[in-house]
């Protein structure tokens, strides 16, 4: 996986951008709170080295965000917006208010606060409008400046938006990305895979027996069936370093973290017309990934790549899947390393499950690697070497 690592390298630091972002908000809108410290803003070349930082050990940038744009949320004065959901439904409203988190000496009273929703793939402005800063018991904190609600356009397909803040007459600015689901209900299985002719399974006994007869199958294995050959599902990045934390959880008998660094994937792939993403793991994602157990995939061709590739620790570094795609014999095979079952009532994971029926039934459904079907029985099972050094450190010895 050489020629992945700056791909590697790019999706995991836009993720831990995105991440630390969250932490920093959390903190700047939590009334009474002290402040925070960062470790690091740059890599930490210690402890095994722990790749962390937005800069290099030598304090230059990786150009994953530029000065300006992370001034926006860690800043004397951030404009915030507060809600209960990165994930909305159309011809509904998107909701929530606007605080100010002001720690600067500055008196914001009658300031202006602008903001504009807009839709991201047509470019066009959704709602836009004002809000007047009014008198607050404190100049300085969390400011209270008002709530927005406007309907979001229906639509057929998925779309993402974005809402923009600025404080008028300053450099305080900020934005947020949401995504809009159409609003089609549960997911009915059954109906829905056989109107898409693909059959769905759980066990790998079932999709061969499917795929010997030229079917489309969706295979979404049960976890205890292939306990062996997964890693678990981790939303956020792996934090520091991860030989260093196994050993302290080897050590003290606890379960370590599972290690991994986000996603990467195409937004072009055909897979996701219909179900909006970047090239790195974003907050849709959350559901999907909480629920997986992504397959290790090391005994796949080298030049294999998982449609929804899961990025490894540096220290273990094998290459995971939470999507794939074969052809088998005379079928065609969709694997999906996710339990979707659990969070079906969220509209993203709706759409999601929606999108892969969708994909299955098109004309672009055509997998260019070939498994046999003992290949296909084998990768489900202990695959790869999770044999890592430990690694002792003064710091917790």
């Amino acid at each position: 996986m050489e020629s992945q690592a700056e791909d590697f390298a790019r999706a995991s630091g836009e993720w831990a951008v995105r991440l630390y972002r969250a932490d920093i908000e959390m903190d700047l809108r939590t009334r009474g709170f002290g402040g925070f410290q960062l470790l690091d803003l740059q890599d930490y070349p210690g402890q095994g080295s722990a790749y962390v930082g937005i800069l290099d050990a030598f304090m230059d940038s990786k150009g994953l965000i530029a000065p300006e744009r992370w001034r926006e949320f860690c800043n004397q004065t951030v404009p915030l917006f507060i809600c209960d959901r990165v994930c909305w439904i159309a011809d509904n409203n998107i909701y929530g208010d606007i605080r100010i988190a002001n720690y600067s000496p500055q008196d914001l009273t009658g300031r202006k606060v602008a903001w504009r929703l807009s839709r991201q793939d047509k470019g066009r402005t959704i709602a836009a409008g004002t809000i007047t800063i009014e008198p607050q018991p404190k100049k300085q904190g969390v400011l209270d400046a008002g709530t927005i609600a406007t309907l979001l356009p229906e639509s057929k397909k998925a779309y993402e938006v974005c809402l923009t803040l600025e404080i008028k007459g300053t450099p305080y600015r900020n934005s947020y990305t949401f995504w809009v689901y159409p609003d089609r209900g549960a997911v009915d299985v059954a109906a829905e895979s056989a109107a898409a002719k693909v059959t769905v399974t759980r066990t790998v006994d079932a999709a061969l027996e499917a795929l010997a007869r030229g079917e489309k199958v969706l295979l979404m294995p049960d976890r205890t069936q292939c306990a062996d050959a997964t890693v678990g599902g981790l939303f956020q990045t792996d934090y520091w370093n991860y030989r260093m934390f196994k050993s302290i959880c080897d050590n003290m008998h606890k379960e370590p973290s599972p290690g991994t660094l986000g996603i990467l994937t195409d937004p072009e792939h055909p897979l996701f017309e219909d179900f909006p993403t970047d090239f790195h793991t974003d907050w849709q994602w959350y559901a999907i990934i909480k629920n997986s157990y992504p397959l290790i995939l090391d005994a796949m061709p080298e030049g294999f790549r998982p449609t929804v590739q899961v990025i490894d620790n540096i220290e273990r570094n094998h290459r995971l899947g939470l999507l794939f795609e074969a052809t088998v014999g005379k079928g065609k095979l969709l694997v999906c390393m996710a339990d979707l079952q659990p969070a079906a009532d969220l509209p993203e994971v709706r759409q999601f499950m929606r999108s892969i029926l969708r994909y299955m039934s098109s004309v672009d459904f055509k997998p260019d690697t070939e498994m046999s079907p003992q290949q296909l029985q084998e990768i489900f099972h202990t695959q790869g070497n999770d044999q890592i050094e430990a690694l002792h450190n003064i710091s917790y010895d």
